[in-house]
């Protein structure tokens, strides 16, 4: 009977290292957050942002294939929170970022906020997967369960939780994931008012 119940006591133990491990997953995410961008430094169109992680490029923001050209077209470090992680952030303005991780990954996870437009709904956003590009006219929400990437590159799935949360902001999460064996070699967002943060990789 004692050995019985040393046994159980083990079994137990195990099935409590199986259980935290398996929520634990997530913790293999490498994260990059914004916060040695330096203070009220403005990127544009074709600067580069160098993380541990990947390299960063502002891109052009796209709206019915045209893209924007704006002179002040902008991308900063913010003091605020929008996009739901901690200050700073980073604040976007009719750009897009093209982030190409210095090795495939399985999934990217972000922070993000979009203004809403003058009609009070989502306004444009744009997404890109290994290639394939696309808009979405009512913003990141409506992406939510699409897949996206160019076969024999990579397809992946998105999903996306964007709320309003304000009176002028929608925020929330948005996440894509590779299926099964493939991988995400190039993922880009972009928006004509918009925040993001606490960007994620997960090998």
């Amino acid at each position: 009977m004692k050995q019985f119940k040393k046994m159980t006591l083990w079994s137990v133990a195990l099935v409590l290292v199986i259980v935290t491990n398996s929520h634990a997953a997530p913790a293999q995410y490498q994260c990059y957050n914004f916060d040695d961008l330096v203070a009220g430094k403005e990127y544009t169109v074709g600067d580069v942002i160098d993380t541990e992680h990947a390299t960063i490029t502002i891109k052009p923001y796209f709206t019915n294939g045209t893209p924007a050209t704006a002179t002040v077209r902008h991308a900063e470090s913010a003091p605020a929170n929008i996009a739901g992680g901690t200050a700073p952030e980073l604040s976007l303005y009719l750009v897009s970022l093209n982030v190409v991780p210095h090795q495939p990954v399985t999934r990217i996870k972000t922070l993000l906020a979009q203004n809403i437009s003058q009609t009070g709904d989502f306004a444009d956003a744009n997404i890109e997967v290994n290639g394939e590009k696309h808009e979405s006219p009512r913003g990141f929400a409506q992406m939510n369960g699409k897949s996206i990437g160019k076969p024999g590159k990579g397809r992946a799935k998105i999903r996306a939780t964007v709320l309003p949360t304000s009176a002028n902001w929608h925020a929330g999460t948005l996440e894509v994931r590779a299926k099964p064996g493939e991988a995400i070699e190039s993922f880009t967002l972009g928006g004509h008012t918009w925040r993001v943060d606490d960007m994620c990789f997960g090998l």
